[in-house]
């Protein structure tokens, strides 16, 4: 039996060692996972940092596509204003350009920049059948250039007739006027 408590002892030691080695591989094991959860959570705070990025960029491309939609409404809506081709042409023409893919052809291009022209000289620009923008604008110009000419002189004279109509009325009120002015001598 004491072979046997010799060899307990023995096993004891064998035992020991053992445990020994379990527990540094658990130590191991433990610092392997330690390092694999600070890894993940580096990738966690990148994946993390990269949704931000993501929805905020689709808040801006939401904020651009409302901006080009308003644009695009612009472009579709856009009317002379107060004669002002000038300007009409300006806008029309920057807007045609960031919008080139909207208008594919010449025949729509000239649909939308007659459309925004006033009714008084939107059927003359049709008839006229125009085959470039640059002559739609041409005859546009001419146009609102007769229309202008044509309301300054119109207003010069309406100016003098009611000047000439002032100095030679007469008093026809039917009312008697029981003031009289006397009091200015």
């Amino acid at each position: 039996m004491e072979d046997k408590i010799e060899g307990l002892g023995n096993g004891r030691v064998i035992i020991q060692q053992d445990f020994d080695n379990p527990e540094t591989k658990l130590q191991k094991a433990r610092a392997q996972i330690d390092g694999l959860q600070r890894k993940q959570m580096r990738h966690n705070g990148k994946i993390s940092l990269a949704r931000f990025k993501i929805s905020t960029l689709e808040l801006i491309i939401e904020d651009i596509q409302t901006e080009v939609k308003k644009m695009e409404d612009e472009f579709y809506n856009l009317i002379v204003k107060e004669n002002n081709l000038k300007t009409y042409v300006r806008i029309f023409q920057k807007l045609a350009v960031l919008f080139s893919n909207m208008v594919p052809n010449i025949e729509k291009l000239m649909e939308v920049f007659i459309g925004g022209l006033p009714q008084s000289i939107k059927g003359t620009v049709t008839a006229s059948k125009p085959q470039t923008l640059e002559e739609a604008i041409n005859i546009n110009q001419r146009l609102i250039d007769q229309v202008t000419k044509h309301n300054s002189v119109q207003g010069t004279n309406d100016h003098k007739q009611m000047f000439d109509d002032r100095r030679n009325t007469t008093n026809d009120n039917k009312y008697h006027n029981n003031h009289n002015n006397d009091h200015h001598q």
